[in-house]
């Protein structure tokens, strides 16, 4: 009997070989199946990032016109500032005056340019904030998936 099992251990029938190649076609089913999933993932994923791509570029061009309108606001008002200021100069009698409208006109821009600079910043801020939500809640659900278990 230890002879017979050495004989099939060398010599398999033809029984062995198809189960053989029934395991190999099998194995090679599930990994074509396998990487056709994967494929499939790898395009969805794709698809939604190139959504929110667009939706952020949207989102951004729309921001970038509200930070364009409010350069356009500010320098409005600078030169309007600057055609007031000059009008004031012109009133001056005395070097007292001058020092005195000086400091005013100084205090004035600091102000100015501390409320301008402020409102720029949060459009600026507004600006990556919008353009980037869209990516955010992307990955976020990118990741709240995971990757898909068998």
């Amino acid at each position: 009997m230890t002879q017979s099992k050495a004989e099939n251990f060398n010599n398999p029938d033809a029984d062995d070989r198809t189960d053989g190649k029934a395991t190999a076609r099998k194995g090679a089913e599930a990994g074509a199946a396998a990487l056709s999933d994967v494929r499939e993932n790898v395009e969805n994923v794709a698809k939604k990032g190139a959504a929110a791509l667009d939706e952020s570029g949207r989102s951004m061009l729309a921001v970038l016109q509200n930070l364009t309108d409010a350069y356009q606001q500010i320098t409005r008002r600078n030169s309007e500032r600057l055609s007031e200021s000059l009008k004031e100069l012109g009133t001056i009698k005395s070097p007292v005056e001058l020092l005195q409208l000086q400091q005013k006109l100084m205090r004035e821009t600091f102000e100015n340019s501390m409320d301008d600079s402020k409102q720029i910043g949060e459009i600026t801020l507004s600006v990556f904030t919008k353009a980037f939500e869209p990516l955010k809640k992307s990955i976020a659900n990118a990741a709240q998936q995971g990757v898909p278990q068998r």
